[in-house]
Parts: structure tokens; sequence; C-alpha cells
């Protein structure tokens, strides 16, 4: 005879198991301190950005390049929708020049929108950490107490109790940080629709923490075990509705981007996702780059690589590598250096 006691024991020993481990390998991959230490970069990345453009003209040096053949190309066409696509259209960085995309780069306003759009990735980036962390201790917590029919809590009611406090422990966490970042995020977009749904993440994320509380208080109660399914099943309602909000955020950022390019070119580009948004301006791994004039042209953050990347004579490749760092050893792909700004340095080392 089948002992289904000792059986659904043995699975769910099993089951925490297999918990305890996706969740430990989850802390190696998703690592907080790093979007924390995104967001903090960015904050200096437009700081000096704001004190640049005091400096530079880069708009004079752009029109001189983009200036319109005639008075009707100083207007952009009609522009789709952003989930619209125009049939035919070839995608964006087949439609712009080398040259345009990297004069695009030190463009004042293109700058400052792909700052804001790097700023609130950064910001969804921390609020998906926790929420993956959500979603796996829901699906681990869905048996709930495996010693439900006991009475009495074992050890392995005890790690789940524990694992919740720490996945809401690092929502708290989060929380606080993305908070004010976000606030900051919507005073900077004051009255764009940006900002405003910005502000409503923020509201949230400050609401929520109230919640949050609420919960580790029940885990860490007698019993606490027991209400470790229905806070893990809150936890991850609360996030829902944060990731939701700031995947807008995010959104609106992107055609933020895209608008202001389609402005300055004169026409419309489609706008892309916002890994592939930040790729038209840096991602230059595939590209002849050889009748380009990159003389007073800043690279800093270009992404290049050694055998897709064709550069002018005047580039010293191997030079170049010095000065860039390298995604991952062995593959080829690089970027290029904060203080390694133009390729007349280049020249002039070679």
């Amino acid at each position: 005879m089948i002992d289904l006691d000792g059986a659904e024991d043995r699975v769910s020993h099993w089951l925490d198991a297999q918990q305890r481990s996706l969740l430990n390998h989850l802390d190696t991959v998703l690592d907080a301190e790093a979007g924390l230490g995104d967001i903090l970069t960015q904050a200096h990345r437009n700081a000096v950005t704001d004190r640049l453009k005091n400096a530079l003209d880069t708009e004079a040096g752009l029109r001189e390049i983009l200036v319109p053949s005639s008075p009707l190309a100083a207007s952009p066409q009609k522009q789709p929708g952003l989930n619209e696509v125009t049939p035919g259209a070839a995608a964006p960085e087949e439609q712009v020049s080398p040259q345009v995309r990297l004069t695009l780069r030190t463009e004042s306003h293109v700058s400052e929108a792909c700052g804001v759009l790097e700023d609130a990735v950064s910001i969804d980036k921390l609020i998906c950490f926790v929420h993956t962390r959500a979603a796996v201790l829901k699906r681990a917590n869905s048996h709930a107490c495996p010693q439900k029919h006991t009475g009495t809590c074992g050890p392995s009611c005890v790690r789940l109790a524990t694992d919740a406090r720490k996945a809401l422990s690092a929502a708290l966490l989060i929380f606080k940080i993305a908070g004010p970042r976000s606030r900051a995020f919507a005073e900077r977009l004051d009255l764009e629709p940006a900002g405003d749904r910005a502000a409503t993440l923020a509201a949230g994320l400050e609401s929520s923490r109230y919640r949050l509380r609420a919960l580790t208080n029940i885990t860490h109660s007698n019993g606490g075990c027991r209400n470790v399914p229905a806070a893990a099943v809150e936890l991850t309602e609360i996030l829902d509705e944060m990731r939701e909000i700031s995947r807008d955020v995010v959104g609106l950022c992107i055609a933020r981007v895209w608008q202001t390019i389609s402005m300055i070119l004169g026409r419309y580009l489609p706008a892309l996702d916002e890994r592939a948004t930040l790729a038209f301006l840096d991602d230059f791994t595939i590209c002849d780059l050889r009748e380009t004039d990159l003389g007073s042209i800043d690279l800093t953050g270009v992404r290049w690589s050694e055998r897709g990347t064709l550069w002018p004579e005047a580039v010293d490749v191997e030079d170049l590598k010095i000065r860039s760092d390298e995604i991952l050893a062995g593959s080829g792909v690089y970027v290029i250096r904060s203080g390694t700004a133009t390729v007349r340095a280049y020249a002039e080392t070679s």
C-alpha cells in the first residue's frame, strides 16, 4: 500500500529544495546593487551633459549636416501611433547614415531624451528584480504549508517563511530606492506624460511600502508560514501593478526619444523598444565608417566590433582596443570608455 502522507512530504521537501535553489541562482544573476549603481551613474552623466550644453553648440554642427533641402522638409511627416507599423518601412538604422547617427548622439536634445530613457529603464530594472523573486516565491508556495495536516510547523515551513521575509525585505529596499528616484524623475519631466506617470509610480511605491510592512509582520507572527502563500500572492499583485506603471513610463520615454529624433531629421522614424532605441545611437558593431568624418565626434559609449566595424584609415584599431572595454572576454565587441573621446585622439597617437 502506498504511503500517501510520506509521498506528500517527499514531494514537498523536493519542491522546497528546488525553490530555494532557484532563488539562490537568481540572486547570482539579478543584482539590485548594480541596478542602483546604474541609476547613480546616470545621475552623474546628466550633470555632465548639462554642463556641456553651456559650452558646446552641437545644434549648429548638426544643422550643417541635416539642413532640410526645402521649407516643406522642415516639418516631420504625420507620425503614426507608437505601435503602428508603416508598411514596407526599413529599420531606422537603415534609413539614417552612420554619420548622422553619430552626430545625433551628441545633439543636446537627443542626449537629454536618451538620458531620461536610461533613468526610466534603471528604475524599471529595480522593480523587475523583486517582481521576479516574488513570482518565484508565489509559485513555490502554491502548495501551501507542507505540514498543515500535522498541525505543527517543521523546518520546511520555517524556510518558506524565511524566504518570504527575504523577498519582502528586498521589495521594501527597492521601493525605498525607486520611490525618491521616481519622484525626482517626475519633477524633471513636469507636465509631460512620462512625468505624470512617474508621479503615479512614486505615489504607488510609497503607499505600497505600508502594505509590505504589514505583510512582513504577519510572516513573523506565530504560525507565520501559514500566511506565506497569501503574502506571496499579495506581494506579486503589488509588484504587478508597479511594474505595469514603470513599463508605461519607459514606453512614454521611448516615444519621447523618437519624437525628438524625428523633429530634428524632419521625417518620421518608427519607435523601437528601449534596447533597440539605445542601440540605434550606440551600436556600430556591424557598420562601415570608412567614409565617415569622425574628427570631432564624441565616441564615448560607442559599441564596436573587431570584425564588423570598419574604421577610417586614421584610426589605430589596436590603440582603440586599449581605450575600450571588451564586453565579454574573447567576444571582440568593445565599448569606448569615457575620456577617450574623439578619433583625432586615436589618430594623433598612432
